[in-house]
């Protein structure tokens, strides 16, 4: 599966405001920010390492997601069994016009 501009960009912009945030904090890594300008080596260079810098910090939200949500996803709320946030009519007409049938959903994790 080939990624879109949507997913780079999702790690690429908390890398560099990761990057930047470091810089201001560690006035020695400003190795590469001294200049008033980049060359092309020296910007791909800082693409490359916000790159992976912001895939620290897509675990780092993937490992607090699954703590800070440990019952669920809030749009998971709603059709857990038993039913919490809407009666039993709703939840089986929410499933009905989703097309999904009773049998097919997943009543462990809520899901339709």
């Amino acid at each position: 599966m080939k990624p879109t501009l949507y997913e780079q960009l999702g790690i690429i912009i908390p890398g560099s405001i990761l990057m930047f945030g470091l810089v201001l904090y560690y006035p020695e890594l400003k190795l590469l920010t001294t200049k008033d300008a980049f060359s092309v080596g020296e910007l791909g260079l800082f693409v490359l390492i916000a790159y992976a810098a912001g895939h620290l910090v897509a675990a780092i939200a993937n490992a607090l997601e699954k703590v800070f949500w440990w019952n669920g996803m809030p749009s998971d709320w709603v059709t857990h069994d038993p039913p919490a946030l809407l009666s039993t009519e709703q939840v089986e007409n929410l499933r009905t016009k989703s097309g999904h049938a009773p049998e097919d959903h997943d009543c462990k994790n809520g899901r339709i």
